[in-house]
Parts: C-alpha cells; sequence; structure tokens
C-alpha cells in the first residue's frame, strides 16, 4: 500500500526543510500541488530539493519541468489534463467518482478517488461515498492497487481502505495540521509516521 503525501495549496516559510526532513526520514512519495504558483517558483522549490529525492516526486503543475528534472512522475487534473511531448514517465490523475474511475484507470499507473471523508483541508469539501457504496465498489472489481484514497484521510482510517483493497492513501490536511503556523517538525513527522504504521501493520 502506497503513502502519498500533497503539499499544502500555498508555499509557506521553510516548506523545502520540512519536505527534506520528510523525505529524509520516512517512506512515501510527495505529490507537489500548488494551483496558483508559477512555473518559476515551482522550479525555485524544485532546486531546495534533494536531488536524491526527485525519483519520489510528483507534479500537478508545470509539468515541463517534469521533463527538466528526473522526477518521479507527473499528475493529471482539470488544470493539466494531459502530459507533454515526449514524456515517458509515470502518471497519476485525480478522479471523482466510479466511472471515472473505470474510464482512466487502463491508462494511468495510478490515480486518486476523492474524497472518501469529509476533508480537513478544505471547508466543505464533504464525503462523497458510503460505507455500502465502497464495499460495492470493492465487491465490482473497481478497486485495486492502482486506485489511491484521498480526502479526509488519517491513521484511524486506513485499515479500513486497506480491506476495501486501495492501493495506498493520499494524506494532506492530518499531516500538515497547524506545522505552517508552528513549525513543529516532531509533530509533523509523528503524524506522517502514524500513517505509515497504519500502512505497514498487517
Amino acid at each position: 500500500m502506497k503513502l502519498i503525501l500533497i503539499t499544502p495549496p500555498h508555499f509557506f516559510p521553510q516548506e523545502a526543510d520540512a519536505l527534506n526532513y520528510l523525505l529524509e526520514n520516512t517512506s512515501f512519495r510527495l505529490h507537489i500541488r500548488k494551483p496558483k504558483v508559477s512555473k518559476d517558483a515551482l522550479e525555485k522549490l524544485i532546486q531546495q530539493i534533494d536531488e536524491k529525492f526527485y525519483s519520489r516526486v510528483v507534479l500537478h503543475d508545470a509539468h515541463s519541468l517534469a521533463l527538466k528534472y528526473p522526477l518521479g512522475g507527473i499528475h493529471l487534473n482539470k488544470r493539466n489534463p494531459t502530459a507533454p511531448d515526449k514524456y515517458a514517465g509515470t502518471i497519476s490523475s485525480s478522479c471523482h467518482s466510479w466511472n471515472e474511475v473505470l474510464s482512466y484507470r487502463n491508462t494511468v499507473n495510478y490515480l486518486f478517488i476523492s474524497p472518501l471523508y469529509d476533508s480537513i483541508s478544505k471547508q466543505g469539501y464533504s464525503q462523497a461515498f458510503t460505507e455500502s457504496q465502497l464495499q460495492e465498489a470493492q465487491e465490482k472489481g473497481w478497486i485495486d492497487q492502482r486506485v489511491i484514497g484521498l480526502g479526509g484521510i488519517a491513521p484511524d482510517k486506513i485499515p479500513l481502505l486497506k480491506s476495501y483493497g486501495f492501493g495506498g492513501v493520499a494524506v494532506l490536511g492530518y499531516v500538515w495540521k497547524d506545522f505552517i503556523e508552528t513549525l513543529d517538525y516532531s509533530s509533523l513527522q509523528a503524524r506522517l509516521r502514524a500513517c505509515e504504521d497504519q500502512i505497514q501493520l498487517e
């Protein structure tokens, strides 16, 4: 089961330091999602990440940077629905319905389905699937190792999602929580590690 960490949408103080710290000390794939940030600003962030972690970094925006740097992949979304010409790396995408999952899962390496639960980071972004709907999706074989659960994910949700057969979870609000205000690295890592522990728990 994969563990994916998504960045907050805006830059914040010591962001590169925090990302390098987490990448050094925890096993996960990093999705950089900065929808309103310029390509140049995004490139500066990438340059501050240690090159040894590039293979674990995925871009949601400014996909052309994945042709310039040896990054781990790109993520398709409404803002960026197609991969750049000549791009041959890993591709993921966002989905918000099972019809989308069925349409796209054979054309990408993995995809997000959301929101599974009420979002922690986005006010008003509410749970879109009931437990019975998730059970039905499991029974119909719509959930497999390419399907990543997103939205309101905290450690207590991971065992159930694992039982449904999800290939991983993507976390955001639970992990980043109040880090931007506190810059408390130990608590930040502890929250990410709590997710990692549930994924590794058999």
